[in-house]
């Protein structure tokens, strides 16, 4: 029995050989967005137009249009990533689909797979044009990444051999279409003079973003320092206004349970008891959130797992109920798979408790 091709087993393949020198997760991100603007932006911008194809996990790649429009892909995502939408597909940010409405007529060029935890979620782009192409990913442990850029034929090849096998086992439609794909593209050029101008291209990019994300000790601690006092200010003034709604309510359940009144009043100071409670609760947020930033980080200890759908499809009901007052009207639609979070057991306690 043949063994499953995996997106993580190209890697691991594409790796052998490779000088390794590794860096810190922090430092792998930005090499990789540093990356995908300089392929985009000095080299794929001058070949894009006679057509191609790319592969992609575990996000698009892409976060230009025209790139999107004029060549075929193919992006193992995780399942329920809005990117299973036609009117999210490929845009990074995906909260402009209606002027990209107006203004392109998108062309939906690319199909969506089902990423499996096999596969890894290390970020993977190939890219196939008769006169450009590369293979681009991020590979390894936790704070020993390495940045792997692949443009000679033999990787090329490889890449392009195994990205055929793993579509043909998982969708064999999808397979004949990637083949037919790259026979299209002809006889490619293979840009030798590539790596010698990505790298020091690269390097003096980073260059230029660096001192952005290097801030020294004394400034983080200052700043560190500057949360705390604002957080201890909020939780503060937070305190001191639930104190009078806290009062007020006392007041109108008095009130209700004491004297006879018509039905409108009896409405409105029931009205009233509703919003001082959310406008505690509102604040009930600000203290917490403001005495996490005052507190140190949380042992893993103290930490607990929370199912992220069970807690909307409890607190749905609480929504909507406060929404209807409102005239507003909530629909929920909860992904079938949602992550598992770590929150800290005392604001997993206390947070419940706030919403009720």
């Amino acid at each position: 029995m043949k063994s499953q091709i995996t997106i993580k087993k190209i890697q691991e393949l594409l790796i052998k050989g490779v000088q390794t020198i590794y860096v810190d997760d922090d430092t792998s991100r930005r090499m990789w967005w540093a990356s995908l603007e300089v392929i985009q932006k000095d080299f794929l911008s001058q070949n894009y137009k006679h057509g191609g194809i790319w592969v992609a996990s575990p996000l698009p790649a892409f976060n230009d249009k025209k790139f999107l429009n004029q060549l075929h892909g193919w992006l193992w995502s995780p399942e329920g990533f809005p990117y299973f939408q036609n009117e999210n597909a490929g845009f990074l940010p995906v909260n402009n689909s209606e002027k990209i409405k107006k203004d392109f007529d998108l062309v939906s060029n690319y199909k969506v797979l089902n990423l499996s935890q096999e596969d890894g979620y290390e970020p993977f782009l190939m890219i196939i044009t008769p006169n450009f192409q590369c293979v681009l990913s991020i590979v390894g442990e936790k704070d020993k990444k390495i940045l792997l850029m692949k443009c000679d034929e033999e990787s090329l090849k490889l890449s392009i051999e195994l990205m055929h096998a793993k579509l043909n086992q998982e969708n064999y439609e999808e397979g004949v279409k990637f083949r037919n794909a790259i026979n299209n593209l002809g006889n490619l050029n293979i840009n030798n003079q590539f790596e010698k101008l990505f790298w020091p291209i690269l390097s003096a990019k980073l260059a230029n973003i660096t001192p952005n994300h290097n801030i020294q000790n004394s400034v983080k601690n200052d700043e560190k320092n500057v949360q705390i006092t604002e957080a201890k200010l909020l939780r503060a003034i937070s305190h001191e206004v639930r104190t009078p709604l806290a009062t007020i309510r006392t007041l109108i359940s008095s009130t209700l349970k004491k004297y006879k009144m018509d039905e409108s009043m009896r409405n409105r100071l029931i009205q009233i008891d509703n919003e001082c409670n959310e406008q505690i609760d509102r604040f009930g947020l600000i203290f917490n959130a403001a005495e996490l930033v005052g507190n140190e980080v949380p042992s893993l200890n103290n930490l607990a797992k929370i199912n992220l759908a069970e807690i909307f499809k409890k607190l749905a009901p609480l929504w909507n109920k406060q929404l209807n007052r409102r005239g507003i009207s909530l629909k929920i639609d909860i992904p079938k798979q949602l992550p598992t979070l770590k929150l800290e057991v005392y604001n997993l306690v206390k947070m419940p408790l706030k919403s009720c």
